[in-house]
């Protein structure tokens, strides 16, 4: 296993966190404006 590739599987990684992260925060977005005065 080469540093790169190693730098590589961590980026991905994080990559994917991120977007888990970003999908979660935004369906927790809709719910909260769908609770809201928009209704």
């Amino acid at each position: 296993m080469t540093l790169e590739a190693i730098e590589g599987n961590n980026q991905s990684f994080i990559d994917m966190a991120v977007a888990k992260l970003a999908v979660a925060i935004g369906l927790h977005a809709l719910k909260m404006i769908g609770k809201g005065p928009l209704k």
